[in-house]
């Protein structure tokens, strides 16, 4: 028997559709868009990740906090788990749970959300606050290395296990300097739990306007703290600006987070304009998958070609992602409620 499909929250549907948009962006240029990037698809590219972790820890949090089922978190696990460690192995040909990609943390983001579900909303927001806070500290103390050695095994069209592990680095990654270490993006994570507190239907139009007002502020602030600690690094090719990640960025990408879910909390605002986006963000982890795989193809291009795509050939790329991403999402949309009767593991993958 199929099972009831549950009620959507849209707005949160197109807060991640955004993230997709601008994650697939981001990755593509990254991977085949010669360099220097233009300033904004920098400054597009960047909001990605912080939308994917913050709205990850909300909804985390939320499922937590209703049903109290460890099975479920264990489930959810395993399957972030799953889900990055094969990208890294069959697609990048690099060891897994090395580099701390996006899934990494938000799969240590839950395991941490999981042991405060008991935690008030104050709580939560000093223990963010002291993760991020402390963030630039260690970066200095324990040195932040820009580059990040991929640790592949698969090198010239031949296996070559004959580069060394060094663990200390892989434990370093991941606290300090990995693509998405600890400091600050577990704290970022759990900021995003907060978002239940300003959704309750009881929350008015004073509120509202308060969190508003707040999401100015931040992005004020961290442009008036950019102007003295930006720098326009990157690591190897890639568009985002949070390598590494400083203060001014996640307060100035929280405060346009913050305003992008307060004007897609009214579903008022959700026209049929934004349809497109909020199927891309009813399937996340399936389009992450999805744009990787088409990212591997466009790689092989550009590698027959033997040079990078100009700026209209990465427009054309992107385009033809993004294509086949809202093909694949209209398609399932259409067979929805017969995919409620596969096995969880696949449903949590294929989304909806």
């Amino acid at each position: 028997m199929t099972n009831t499909i549950k009620q959507r929250d849209r707005g949160i549907d197109v807060l991640k559709g955004i993230a997709v948009f601008t994650m697939i962006f981001s990755n593509v240029a990254g991977e085949v868009l010669v360099h220097p990037h233009p300033l904004f698809l920098r400054l597009i590219g960047s909001l990605a990740a912080p939308i994917f972790v913050g709205i990850s820890g909300y909804l985390f949090f939320l499922s937590v906090s209703r049903e109290r089922v460890w099975k479920k978190i264990g489930e959810r696990l395993l399957v972030l788990l799953f889900v990055s460690s094969s990208i890294d192995v069959f697609l990048w040909r690099i060891y897994p749970f090395f580099t701390v990609d996006v899934i990494y943390i938000i799969a240590i983001s839950t395991l941490v959300i999981s042991l405060m579900h008991n935690a008030q909303a104050p709580t939560r927001l000093i223990i963010a606050f002291v993760i991020i806070g402390l963030t630039p500290f260690v970066q200095d103390y324990f040195v932040y290395n820009q580059s990040l050695a991929p640790n592949q095994f698969y090198k010239d069209g031949a296996f070559d296990f004959s580069e060394p592990i060094i663990f200390s680095s892989v434990i370093k990654r991941y606290f300090i300097d990995g693509w998405f270490p600890f400091f600050p993006w577990v704290g970022i994570g759990i900021l995003g739990t907060l978002i239940k507190e300003w959704r309750l239907p009881e929350r008015n139009y004073r509120n509202n306007l308060l969190l508003i007002y707040l999401g100015i502020i931040l992005i004020t602030i961290g442009i008036v703290l950019w102007k003295h600690e930006f720098k326009m690094e990157k690591r190897e090719n890639y568009t985002e600006l949070f390598y590494p990640p400083t203060i001014s960025y996640v307060l100035v990408y929280s405060g346009i987070v913050l305003l992008i879910e307060r004007i897609f909390s009214k579903e008022r605002n959700i026209g049929k304009l934004f349809l497109p986006i909020e199927i891309l963000g009813k399937r996340t982890l399936l389009f992450y998958i999805l744009h990787f795989i088409l990212i591997s193809v466009l790689n092989i291009i550009s590698t027959n070609m033997n040079r990078k795509f100009n700026i209209d050939e990465y427009f054309l790329a992107t385009s033809v992602v993004i294509f086949i991403c809202f093909v694949v999402g209209f398609i399932l949309e259409r067979f929805n409620e017969k995919l409620q009767d596969l096995p969880s593991f696949v449903k949590t993958i294929l989304g909806g």
